[in-house]
């Protein structure tokens, strides 16, 4: 099973294109046979907040079930099942199965599951959606009052004081100040009327975990199937793995260890072998192959298998690239300039493998339908930009438009205009300083310079990007790491999209720093993004990650508040609450007058 924001969930929005909820797609083969999807949501569609909630898909063919095959679970009030309308993805398992576990934020849902259909294989199969379902999450969100800010000016003050949420609900309610004198009884000083059109988006740290050094790549998964995002780590100094299991709240357990080969490289989480339990997909550019560690159903890894690639293979995308319903590889290698197609067996195997040399250094892939055919193409970063490689339906590539990019380090794909076809945002230099820049696809595999969110500086520079919707408006938006000459002033802030491909609001930056593989998923829980953030100490040859939470934050306020009396003045914040959302009181801040 898969998050709406892992690699591979975003990837196999490919395989028949972006997905409208209202009707069923039109992924269609010759003589398909037609399918029945009905969806159920397990334990109940009304359950309390913080409850692990099972999305089954039971997929049936003239009233049999059968194995094989992806099936979304969308939001059926979107336009297209695609990023953050996903709310995940899974195999056919066999019986006809295919179940996402996952823990999400108060309100209301309306979902569909999407069989994508079957192109090739044994028998090819039609799509089909099921009936929408509503699912409820009781309880309220939970907040947080922050310390009260005391502003002095012609002898009163103005008290300002923020809330922030942990969840999709409006901040609505009052912020009412208090004061303490000397220890006694809080006496009102005054409250405002919270409005939601005041709530912007933020950034709130977590505790962070330490894990091994020289971490390479990140990815997410469900690997113990409770429904929280796990993170594994590639440590490629140390030879190993760490498996960091989410608590849901922000933080993880203590990483396990996975010791592997030389020199891993690059990972990616799917379910190869269609069983329900996340597997991973290891590169070794120094071996040139790619190793398989299928799951088991405690949170552990079998030993690996091996499967050859090209020579210093190194990135890799995973989705259904010939069409029959199991899962492929696609991989990069470096120098020997190779895409190369693993396809997949569907028993955790790997059969054909097709090559072809785009003669071009490789620094990474992003899979999406960039032509509309709803055959899934691949886009490779390179130094002279970034070639677009278009699905034929078979596994293979034909090469169609590159886009002159200039040097590319860093891409990721999503629809960022809304028209069911993916876009890219890539951060590539055209002369000596790095820009992130937005690309909109025309529908035939070019694309069109639409925005550059970051512009070529030599003061501050992009140098990781990330996308999702963090403020819940349906329109994609990108977390982008600023690095500036002074490494300990990095710092992470959200792009906002405007729905057309343009970014004109951005966050208040944070400082942090995001990996090289920046990745985002919902790991407390509440339905908004969440960033992973990362620090290395070389003195203890380590590296720590953290949880950059996504939040909502509004700010209030009092003004001239005279505190007149002599003695100690603590102050309070409280938040009322809504039905929605928790109260919570600020910290005390004092105020001497003499």
């Amino acid at each position: 099973m898969f998050c709406a924001h892992s690699k591979f969930a975003q990837a196999l929005v490919a395989f028949c294109g972006a997905v409208s909820v209202f009707a069923a797609p039109v992924c269609l083969a010759q003589g398909a046979a037609p399918t029945q999807t009905v969806l159920s949501i397990a334990p109940n569609p009304s359950v309390n907040a913080g409850t692990r909630v099972t999305l089954s898909a039971y997929v049936t063919s003239n009233g049999s079930p059968f194995h094989n095959g992806i099936v979304f679970f969308c939001k059926a009030d979107a336009a297209h099942c695609e990023d953050s309308a996903l709310l995940g993805s899974a195999p056919i398992q066999a019986g006809g199965w295919a179940k996402v576990r996952l823990r999400i934020g108060v309100g209301t849902y309306s979902i569909r599951a999407v069989f994508q259909g079957m192109l090739n294989g044994g028998t090819p199969r039609l799509a089909s959606t099921s009936d929408a379902q509503t699912l409820t999450i009781k309880g309220k969100a939970g907040t947080i009052t922050t310390s009260i800010t005391p502003a002095l000016a012609n002898g009163v003050y103005t008290l300002t004081s923020r809330v922030a949420s942990f969840g999709r609900p409006s901040i609505s309610g009052n912020l009412s100040f208090a004061d303490s004198l000397d220890g006694g009884g809080p006496v009102s000083l005054g409250s405002t009327v919270l409005s939601p059109k005041n709530t912007v988006i933020g950034l709130l740290a977590n505790a962070s975990t330490q894990i091994a050094h020289n971490v390479v790549d990140y990815a997410t998964g469900d690997f113990n199937r409770d429904g929280i995002p796990d993170v594994v780590t590639v440590n490629s100094l140390d030879n190993s793995l760490s498996i960091l299991l989410g608590k849901g709240d922000g933080t993880f357990n203590s990483p396990t260890q996975i010791s592997v080969d030389t020199r891993p490289d690059k990972v990616a989480v799917a379910d190869f072998n269609a069983d329900g339990i996340d597997d991973l997909a290891v590169t070794y550019r120094l071996a040139g192959n790619v190793a398989i560690l299928l799951g088991k159903a405690d949170g552990t890894f079998a030993a690996a298998t091996h499967v050859n690639a090209a020579p210093d293979v190194q990135d890799l995308v995973v989705g259904d690239f010939n069409g029959d319903g199991k899962l492929d590889i696609v991989t990069g290698a470096v120098q020997s300039s190779t895409v190369s197609t693993l396809l997949g067996n569907g028993d955790g195997t790997f059969a054909a493998l097709l090559n072809l040399n785009i003669g071009d250094n490789i620094f990474g892939l992003r899979s999406g339908d960039f032509n509309g055919d709803n055959v899934p193409d691949v886009a490779v970063a390179t130094t002279h930009g970034i070639w677009v490689l278009l699905g034929t339906g078979n596994g293979s590539f034909s090469v169609g438009p590159s886009l002159n990019a200039g040097n590319v380090s860093k891409m990721a794909v999503a629809d960022f205009n809304g028209d069911g076809i993916t876009d890219l945002a890539a951060i590539s230099s055209q002369s000596s300083t790095p820009a992130l820049s937005v690309y909109i696809a025309n529908g035939d595999g070019s694309f069109t310079l639409k925005s550059t969110p970051v512009p070529s500086s030599t003061t501050v520079q992009p140098s990781a990007l990330v996308v999702a919707d963090f403020n819940g408006d349906g329109v994609q938006d990108i977390a982008v790491d600023l690095f500036p000459p002074d490494p300990n002033t990095s710092n992470v802030k959200i792009l906002l999209g405007a729905g057309d491909g343009t970014f004109p609001k951005s966050t208040t930056p944070v400082l942090a720093t995001l990996p090289a593989s920046a990745l985002v998923a919902d790991f407390n829980g509440d339905s908004i993004p969440d960033l992973i953030t990362e620090r290395s100490n070389n003195q203890t040859s380590s590296t720590s990650v953290a949880v950059l939470a996504g939040i909502q934050i509004t700010t209030g306020a009092i003004h001239n508040v005279a505190l007149s009396a002599s003695g100690s003045h603590s102050i309070t914040a409280t938040f009322s609450g809504s039905d929605l959302l928790d109260s919570s009181v600020s910290p005390s801040v004092t105020i001497n007058i003499p």
